[in-house]
């Protein structure tokens, strides 16, 4: 029920003041003796004049009317149930039909509530039990915005305190009852599980690369089992391993044959007495790429830098280094690279047939000036003299080629200062610059570092040398060279990207998503001159790996060029995409991995005492699943509150027509009786 009241925002003294002036006025009109009415009517045109002054006075005081409405927020009821698989691998179907039977049930007996249902990925009207992972504490979160404001009565939680995804929801602030109801089972399961493995993202092809896992046993001690890995059914590797211990580690080998997706299948055979077989299996997916970035290193001679730059590359794993110093090095016989880093190259000319898709070029002190200008048309230094400048890099914040951490960019500032040319610079053609020089506390426009692709030509400069420096502060101040590191393989990474000239490409978003993630394949569409397309019927089919083909057609539009996909199961899907442009048929393949999350059957132990502490401080109470009934009729016994709350809203009466023709209504009374009376 709602509540309405009125109430006059103005001073008491200013009223008393305005009705004393608009009486004294008016009896001061209508108080003479010789009236050609009779006095009743003298005394209606007194109170006709009382009225208008009045009213209007109060218009001159612009006072506010205030409505204030008292509202019943009436409770709401929210119940929310965990829906991961870890319940449905230790309840039997009757006892999760029961539990959903009776959820249905309070459901009803609440109905003087208005109750919502939610599981963990949101509201549903459904319950089932095939959520692939427990975030506990998100769908809580998600309350605070979705019932801001809100009475919420209380909270039915009914789950098996089992989360492996976010925070524990112990450390929630609730402002709200929440009843707990236990669910699963807190004995530790006889069971046989494949926990952590361990495995490179990135393999070579001809490479070897190692495979480790984690098997927990919990009832099998001694028992002997066959540890297998396959290939598309295909055994590749197989040990026999006695648990011994509840942890036991399992060591693998394995040749990285082909290029491409490699789809591996890691299995325990099921054990007689296993709570559960789902956590018996793995799956995980490695690409094979058919070899490392080569990066050639040439120089006109040795110097640290280029032992902190290849040293770099090293570590990563990814990439294969050379290094060709005239005099020192052999020439090396291979000539086609992805990146040649040329080191004091015009300090005197090295000529070579080397050919890569991108040149990092660091010029040094001693490098001949008018060689380099004429070498690197995009950059020109005007030196003034001999002199060198001392300067520390500080990064541009418009640069955009690719980004460098936030949190170490920092780091610059510590930097020790490099030796550059003293003189004008100038930057000409498609030029971005990373890093300007800083010299002292001073920053200046002038490059340190930059980069230049015109569409058919890709560079990196850095004007200066003793970078090598850079790493050495790096790791003595913070015990790593994040950031030098990142720098330097950011750089290579940008300069090895072949440029696509291709006229139609379609590329998935992402390279690997999870089961229950949506698949989008964006394409795009070129004519001859390389302007973008529209209007293309184009053509999409999605393979597995068992072979089923998936048909999909998109006219592509400036409003929508993205194939959506929807959801997929894990695994390797192949895709190839087609579409006539021009009168010529343009193709493109690839492939994208689904992976499945596979953790909900890592731990299923309940953990109960996490429902308890939940309940205990939202001043809620936990029952386990078998005093379903208990929490029934307790629900029905408690009387959730409603909560008052008053809504207040303001008028300004100088702006409500009715008083205005209040006014006008009193005043042409008063004008049209006199003068109809007789009296002008």
């Amino acid at each position: 029920m709602d509540d309405n009241f009125f109430a006059l925002d103005i001073s008491s003294g200013w009223v008393i003041l305005v009705v004393l002036l608009a009486a004294g006025l008016s009896i001061l009109l209508y108080t003479r003796k010789n009236i050609p009415w009779h006095q009743n009517i003298n005394i209606l045109l007194g109170f006709l004049r009382f009225s208008a002054l009045l009213l209007l006075g109060i218009l001159l005081l612009n006072p506010i009317l205030r409505l204030s409405v008292n509202e019943e927020d009436e409770p709401l009821f929210v119940i929310v149930v965990d829906n991961s698989e870890s319940i449905a691998m230790r309840m039997g179907e009757q006892e999760l039909s029961d539990v959903i039977v009776s959820v249905n049930g309070i459901r009803v007996n609440l109905d003087d509530y208005q109750v919502t249902t939610y599981n963990l990925s949101g509201r549903t009207d459904s319950l089932n039990f095939n959520g692939s992972s427990s975030n506990l504490s998100a769908i809580f979160n998600s309350f605070e915005s979705i019932y801001d404001g809100k009475n919420i009565g209380g909270v039915l939680f009914l789950s098996d305190g089992i989360f492996n995804e976010g925070l524990s929801p112990a450390y929630l602030n609730y402002r709200y009852p929440i009843y707990t109801v236990g669910l699963g089972d807190t004995i530790p399961p006889r069971d046989i599980s494949l926990r952590d493995v361990r495995h490179n993202r990135v393999a070579y092809q001809g490479n070897k690369f190692p495979v480790t896992l984690k098997i927990e046993q919990r009832g099998f001690a001694n028992e002997m089992v066959n540890v297998s890995v396959k290939k598309s059914g295909t055994t590749l590797a197989s040990k026999n391993v006695r648990l011994v211990n509840q942890i036991t580690d399992v060591d693998f080998e394995l040749e990285a044959k082909e290029a491409g997706l490699m789809h591996l299948t890691i299995s325990i055979p099921q054990n007689e007495g296993e709570s559960t077989y789902e956590n018996n299996r793995k799956d995980i997916f490695i690409e094979v790429i058919e070899g490392k970035e080569k990066v050639l290193v040439v120089s006109s001679v040795p110097h640290p830098d280029i032992k902190a730059i290849r040293q770099t590359l090293h570590e990563t794993g990814n990439y294969e280094t050379a290094l060709y110093i005239p005099g020192i090095t052999k020439l090396p016989e291979e000539k086609n690279y992805d990146v040649i880093v040329e080191y004091t190259p015009y300090r005197q000319l090295i000529k070579h047939s080397f050919k890569s898709t991108g040149k990092w070029i660091i010029l040094g002190s001693r490098s001949k000036i008018d060689q380099m200008n004429k070498a690197l048309p995009y950059l020109k230094i005007s030196t003034r003299s001999s002199q060198k400048d001392l300067v520390r890099p500080t990064i541009n914040p418009t640069f955009r080629k690719f980004e460098l951490n936030d949190d170490l960019i920092e780091r610059f500032s510590q930097y020790p200062p490099t030796e550059v040319y003293f003189g004008d610079y100038l930057l000409t053609g498609a030029t971005d610059i990373l890093l300007y020089q800083k010299v002292g506390s001073v920053e200046t426009s002038k490059p340190l570092m930059f980069f230049y692709d015109d569409g058919s030509e890709k560079s990196a400069i850095t004007i200066g040398t003793g970078i090598w420096q850079w790493k050495l502060q790096e790791s003595a101040a913070h015990g790593d060279a994040r950031l030098f590191n990142e720098l330097v393989l950011k750089t290579v990474q940008f300069l090895s990207i072949r440029t696509n000239k291709k006229r139609f490409t379609a590329t998935p978003r992402h390279n690997v998503y999870r089961e229950g993630d949506r698949i989008f394949i964006d394409t795009q569409v070129y004519n001859e001159i390389f302007e973008r397309s529209y209007g293309n019927r184009i053509s999409l089919s999605i393979t597995s790996e068992a072979g089923e083909t998936r048909n999909y057609e998109l006219v592509d539009s400036p409003l929508n060029s993205t194939f959506n996909i929807g959801t997929l199961k894990q695994g390797i899907y192949r895709y190839r995409a087609t579409v006539v442009n021009e009168n010529e048929q343009l193709t493109d393949r690839g492939e994208f991995l689904v992976e499945a999350l596979q953790i909900e059957a890592l731990d299923l132990t309940a953990n109960h005492n996490l429902l308890k502490e939940i309940s205990y401080k939202s001043n809620g109470t936990y029952f386990h699943y078998s005093e379903i009934d208990a929490l029934s009729e307790a629900l029905n016994n408690t009387n959730f509150q409603s909560i008052i709350r008053t809504r207040e809203s303001y008028f300004p009466l100088i702006s409500s027509l009715w008083i205005i023709v209040a006014i006008c209504t009193f005043l042409f009374s008063e004008w049209f009786l006199r003068k109809y009376l007789g009296m002008y």
